[in-house]
């Protein structure tokens, strides 16, 4: 047996240990518990036989034989990333995003407020997260011209599906 095998095998007996002296269960157990096959199994099914997943592997098909309608979808698929980039941050293969910015506040009092503005000392009295109003207008119109994208090729009269 090798050292890498040995030592996943104690760290798996390490964590059955600790979930069964914390929870009295293993995960083994808790697998088990959940019957899998006959709970999840027919929903899977159901879901692979949807007219939704039906008329996904008709659209993979007609873009692989074509080659225009396979550059589209790869586009709009490259747009959807940025978008969701745009507002939750992440990387793809052409590059990141960081996520919206944001400033978190905390309450203040006293000797720290007395030096600031009003909009400051407003804006410091709360607390949570403030995300700047312009922030919020350039992520949505970023999703409105992904959404509109969505439906243009959606549409059976676009020039794509002709």
């Amino acid at each position: 047996m090798s050292t890498n095998r040995a030592m996943s095998m104690a760290q798996e007996e390490y964590i059955n240990k600790l979930t069964s002296d914390l929870y009295g269960w293993t995960i083994e157990d808790k697998i088990k518990s959940m019957n899998i096959r006959e709970r999840y199994m027919p929903v899977v099914g159901e879901i692979m036989n949807s007219k939704e997943i039906h008329d996904f592997k008709d659209l993979a098909m007609a873009a692989y034989k074509d080659p225009k309608l396979r550059s589209k979808l790869h586009h709009l698929k490259l747009e959807t990333e940025w978008a969701v980039m745009d507002i939750a941050g992440g990387c793809n293969e052409f590059g990141c995003q960081r996520p919206m910015p944001t400033q978190e506040t905390r309450v203040r009092g006293g000797e720290e407020n007395r030096n600031m503005s009003r909009r400051d000392r407003e804006r410091a009295e709360r607390e949570g997260v403030i995300i700047e109003n312009t922030d919020i207008y350039d992520r949505a119109e970023d999703i409105e011209h992904v959404w509109e994208e969505i439906q243009d090729f959606m549409n059976p009269k676009s020039e794509m599906m002709t």
